[in-house]
């Protein structure tokens, strides 16, 4: 709570500074509308990332479903909302627009999370404070791995907004949100099995841990490629499904760079989930800043030239100079210590 609480100060303080930079392309806002839609853009991802924890604590519970149904209602919702402020006269069309379309996604996990924990105050006395102390000290390992994640995988939409134009990033947006629900799916199976590497990792079950990553990765890249051929076809239809009136053209050649690059991820995010799992960050916490780094000056080099296929050839090359290779030696080197010591 005081995490999130800081990160709304500094957000607030931060948001005129940033927002003049990161939006220059947005000619129809003023300075301070680019500050205020910033700021919430900002206050949600924050609460939706708190929010998030409630997650972790069904998967524990072997209460996943939850940790799927929520999601997928607030995707529901926001679809829904969004409709609703299209159809409306509203004097800050954007802004409310911003709200409905990301809102639900943080307000609904913030509301379960809250409620669980409220649920449970009266037990905090009796929590070992030995174990607590362990719980955030790991807690806080994972907490450090997802703020540096996000600088991989959230920078894409600052470099577009500096360096694309409009219709362009359009292009990348609807194409990114159909994959998104595509990887959705395959997120929510690597959360579902998190528990199951973990006892067998606990019990040196290293046949049975290799056997979830070859399987789980065989179904993640038959799904996403299966989606990506779909959308091949089917794209246009998708794209007038989803903007309606508007003209938007997605290249073949893009939506088959967005499938190569989940196809990319969906390798890195299995292997990550084993390490993960043994509550062993370190690789992390080495790799994910050099990536960060790779990701962003790949992206501002590559964007002006290629437009908004050079924000995919970033992404691409960054996990294909770090994690595609690193994780699988990480887990197979921890493998191989864990083996040698029964």
């Amino acid at each position: 709570m005081s995490f999130m609480l800081l990160s709304f100060v500094l957000l607030y303080v931060a948001s005129p500074l940033l927002a003049p930079r990161i939006m220059p392309g947005f000619e129809f806002l003023n300075a301070l509308e680019k500050t205020d839609h910033f700021f919430i853009v900002g206050v949600i991802s924050i609460v939706t990332c708190a929010g998030s924890v409630v997650y972790r604590i069904w998967y524990a519970e072997q209460k996943g479903y939850l940790a799927n149904i929520l999601p997928a209602g607030a995707s529901i919702i926001s679809l829904v909302a969004v409709y609703l402020v299209s159809r409306g006269h509203h004097e800050h069309r954007l802004y409310w627009s911003l709200v409905a379309a990301f809102g639900p996604a943080g307000i609904i996990p913030i509301a379960a999370f809250f409620h669980r924990i409220g649920r449970n105050l009266l037990r905090i006395r009796s929590v070992n404070r030995d174990v607590l102390l362990l719980l955030l000290k790991r807690g806080l390992k994972f907490w450090l791995t997802a703020i540096m994640a996000a600088g991989v995988l959230q920078v894409d939409y600052l470099i577009m907004a500096r360096y694309l134009p409009a219709k362009e990033i359009v292009v990348y947006n609807l194409t990114a949100k159909i994959f998104t629900l595509v990887y959705f799916m395959y997120t929510s199976i690597l959360n579902a099995i998190w528990p199951l590497c973990a006892e067998a990792i606990a019990k040196n079950l290293w046949s049975e841990v290799l056997g979830y990553v070859r399987r789980y990765i065989y179904i993640g890249v038959l799904l996403i490629s299966c989606s990506t051929i779909v959308l091949v076809f089917l794209m246009p239809q998708l794209v007038g499904l989803l903007a309606p009136g508007k003209v938007v053209h997605v290249p073949v050649f893009f939506i088959i760079l967005v499938g190569l690059y989940n196809i990319i991820r969906i390798w890195s995010d299995t292997f990550a989930m084993v390490l993960q799992s043994m509550s062993y960050l370190r690789p992390f916490v080495i790799y994910i800043p050099v990536q960060a780094l790779i990701t962003i000056v790949l992206q501002m080099i590559f964007a002006p030239r290629f437009g908004v296929s050079g924000i995919l050839y970033g992404l691409i090359l960054s996990f294909l100079l770090t994690s595609v290779w690193i994780l699988p030696w990480c887990v197979a080197r921890r493998r191989n210590m864990m083996v040698s010591k029964v």
